[in-house]
Formats: C-alpha cells, structure tokens, sequence
C-alpha cells in the first residue's frame, strides 16, 4: 500500500545554492545532508510538512538545465517487496529487480511510470 509521497527529487547544479533558497527565501529546514562517494552524488534534505524535498548535486557539471530537474518522485511504502511485485506484473520497465539498502536501512527501489516519469519505491 502507497501512504503517501516520503519526497520528491530535483537535480540542483548547486547545492549550497539551492539549500539557500529553501531554507533563507522559502523559510523551509534542512533535515539533513548524505553523499555517496562512489558516484559523487551530493544530496541534502529540506523539510516541507512531514515530506522532504531531496536536492539532488550529481558530478557532472549541467546536470540540472533544461527539462527534467526533477529526478524522480518516491512513494512512501509499507511493503516494497509486495509493491515492486505488483510493478514487475505490469511489465513497467525497472532500475531495480530487487529493493536495495541504503542509509542504514531504508529499502528502495526504482522503476519508470507509463510516459518514462521516475518513481521511487522508499520504505524506512
């Protein structure tokens, strides 16, 4: 079962930046910060309610122009094993056949909606 959006993904060109803008103009908090050195992803979490926007600095310089800064959308779960196995039965296209671990313990998976939009299975 689906309880809600956990967050929503957008690819910054500058983290500092956009951390700024969200905290200084848009008044919202900054959860929290992580990185993952194998790929240089740099991600900081800003709080909107009891959902998150993840802002998302990969390495690559551009990353963020033109369409599609936001990376994807992730659906808080209950169950992702259950969940991503009513995905696989729909023949929707996945990044990932099993949930992985991350974070000390929360379980995700990704997977492309019907017009290729990324979403995000996310269970703490």
């Amino acid at each position: 079962m689906i309880n809600k959006i956990a967050h929503v993904g957008i690819k910054v060109n500058d983290l500092e930046a956009a951390v700024r803008f969200y905290t200084q103009v848009l008044g919202l908090t900054e959860r929290g910060r992580r990185e993952i050195p194998a790929s240089g992803l740099k991600i900081a979490l800003i709080g909107i309610g009891d959902s998150e926007l993840e802002l998302l600095q990969y390495p690559e310089p551009g990353a963020a122009t033109g369409e599609g800064v936001v990376s994807h959308i992730a659906l808080a779960v209950d169950d992702i094993e259950a969940v991503l196995a009513k995905v696989k039965a729909s023949r929707a296209v996945l990044r990932d056949q099993t949930p992985r671990t991350i974070f000390g313990g929360t379980r995700i998976a990704f997977f492309s909606g019907p017009s290729g939009e990324s979403l995000e299975l996310y269970q703490k």
